[in-house]
């Protein structure tokens, strides 16, 4: 998890953009379902990541000692053959932790439309596109990662409402994108008959 540029840029981008936050979150969950080794966290993060990002040793170790000194996991050392490795396991406290951090990211989507005036602030027009491009993308793929997880997990009745929300969000989101499209082409039109 080497930081970009400078030590500001640093800050900014939240470790390469993986929250410290959110990586302790995902850890503790990891570990309410079963210990761990620390490789096997490394190792999961990359897969979860598809391959995007490993975070080195050197970073995510110093992470488990604040979390072992807030008393949120512990470690019992084990020999695996000839060698000892650190076992991770959840306490109590981080069970508790663990329920309270997933209100608060269930209401993400909240905080984040609340704050997209500030992110719209930001924005130069020129990143616009690639902003909207790739953005749609993510989510869309978010979200078929989340549904896709899902499955097997949840009831079929379950299933059966979240993909009809979704598809009924499609199409009023394929609506409005087609009126839009019609406006700029009508607006094209009358720029093109002035002319």
């Amino acid at each position: 998890m080497k930081a970009v540029g400078s030590k500001d840029e640093a800050l900014c981008a939240g470790r390469r953009g993986v929250p410290t936050g959110l990586l302790i979150h995902y850890i503790l969950h990891k570990l309410a379902s079963k210990p761990a080794y620390g490789y096997e966290l490394l190792s999961d993060i990359e897969r979860k990541t598809q391959g995007l990002w490993r975070p080195s040793p050197g970073s995510l170790y110093p992470l488990f000692k604040r979390m072992l000194d807030k008393g949120l996991i512990d470690v019992k050392e084990v020999k695996v053959g000839r060698r000892s490795r650190r076992l991770y396991t959840i306490t109590s406290k981080g069970l508790n932790f663990l329920k309270d951090a997933k209100a608060h990211f269930l209401n993400a989507s909240h905080r984040l439309a609340a704050s997209r005036g500030l992110l719209l602030g930001i924005l130069d027009l020129e990143d616009i596109p690639k902003f909207v491009i790739e953005g749609s993308k993510l989510h869309l793929n978010l979200l078929h990662a989340v549904i896709e997880d899902s499955w097997g997990k949840l009831s079929k009745e379950s299933l059966r409402r979240i993909l009809e929300e979704y598809e009924s969000n499609l199409v009023d989101e394929l609506g409005w994108v087609r009126q839009r499209i019609k406006q700029v082409e009508e607006e094209k039109e009358e720029v093109e008959s002035v002319a």
